[in-house]
């Protein structure tokens, strides 16, 4: 994502990562991009993001695409 995002010329701040499982961990770990995960997330991305709070990760209450929105308006990204 990183990589994209530098090649596209993309902002940190302008570029979300969204996930549910521990596959996704490695999106939410590097840099500063902004982070949302589901609220149906599976128990090992819970986990870790508990020991790895961040302030530009959103855990969303609601479950999958309406998680993804839920983020995206607490950051800002839509009304």
């Amino acid at each position: 994502m990183q990589f994209l995002r530098q090649k596209l010329n993309f902002v940190a701040e302008r570029t979300v990562a969204c996930g549910d499982s521990g596959n996704d961990i490695a999106l939410f770990a590097a840099g500063e991009e902004r982070g949302i995960i589901v609220g149906n997330a599976r128990p090992e991305l819970l986990e870790w993001h508990n020991h790895n709070p961040r302030q530009h990760r959103y855990l969303a209450k609601d479950f999958c695409a309406g998680g993804i929105l839920e983020g995206l308006k607490y950051f800002g990204l839509m009304e």
